[in-house]
């Protein structure tokens, strides 16, 4: 069996306290206070709405300036729409991904357990809510598989990766052909066939990791993503390792030199590579 550890050469881990990351401000929103004991008239409803875009803005801002500031800020604002957003709203489910991926950032960011257990939670009673044929099913599907991947990374939970695949594979089978997410989707899929052979080390799932990230590429329109390179890269030097083909380094090697290429110098997502 093979152990995940953080020596793992491509694998990152950022939590509260490194590269000089600070804890995230206190923060209130005078705006919550309008709708706090309304009775959600249609004044409460707007309030409501104008939290929300508040809230998505600052969650862009903060991709962009990564001040945890402003992911407290937007976490807390988000938890109140949430809070007053029925569940007969058609929004809900909208609403509760939105909350999800704030807290799961943060948990990336920080390392709280309890933002990502609490994420988790969200985007399963966000597909409770969206049903089994709402179009925005696949994004839940790949957003809860991507949780539980951080999940088992964190716990080691062999059910975690289990699951994580299957909605994967849901999220892909439900993905439209020609759609822009589908690559994205495919790259997570093959990561989490590459996370199933780290932890029980079966050489299959390495080659179920290199077909679906070379599907990935092949489906990628412009120049494919760094990361995506790299992760397809990671496939071969884990076969490489395991059987010892002279091939799958080469191909290892080629493809990390080709994720390197695609980026400039200090760009945040130049690899490292083992």
């Amino acid at each position: 069996m093979i152990i995940m550890t953080k020596t793992t050469p491509w694998i990152s881990f950022k939590r509260y306290g490194e590269s000089g990351m600070s804890k995230p401000k206190e923060s209130s929103n005078d705006g919550l206070a309008n709708i706090q004991n309304n009775d959600l008239d249609d004044e409460s409803q707007e309030n409501i709405q104008d939290i929300h875009d508040k809230a998505v803005q600052l969650m862009e801002t903060w991709e962009q300036a990564r001040d945890p500031a402003l992911l407290s800020e937007a976490v807390t604002m988000l938890e109140q729409v949430v809070k007053y957003t029925g569940d007969n709203d058609s929004t809900k489910p909208y609403r509760l991904r939105k909350l999800a991926n704030a807290l799961t950032d943060r948990f990336d960011r920080f390392g709280g357990l309890a933002d990502l257990e609490k994420g988790i939670a969200l985007l399963q009673q966000s597909l409770v809510l969206a049903g089994t044929g709402h179009t925005f099913r696949p994004k839940l599907l790949h957003n809860l598989a991507n949780a539980l991947q951080s999940r088992l990374w964190r716990l080691g939970d062999i059910a975690d990766i289990e699951k994580a695949i299957d909605l994967e594979q849901q999220s892909v089978e439900l993905t439209p052909e020609g759609d822009d997410d589908l690559p994205s989707r495919m790259n997570s899929l093959g990561n989490a066939f590459l996370s199933r052979y780290l932890r029980l080390g079966k050489v299959t799932d390495l080659d179920k990791a290199i077909g679906a990230h070379r599907q990935m590429i092949a489906l990628t329109e412009h120049a494919p993503k760094p990361t995506w390179v790299k992760n397809f890269g990671n496939d071969f030097y884990c076969r490489f390792q395991h059987l010892g083909e002279l091939n799958d380094l080469e191909q290892a090697i080629s493809l990390y030199k080709q994720a390197v290429n695609l980026t400039s110098g200090g760009h945040i997502d130049r690899p490292y590579t083992p």
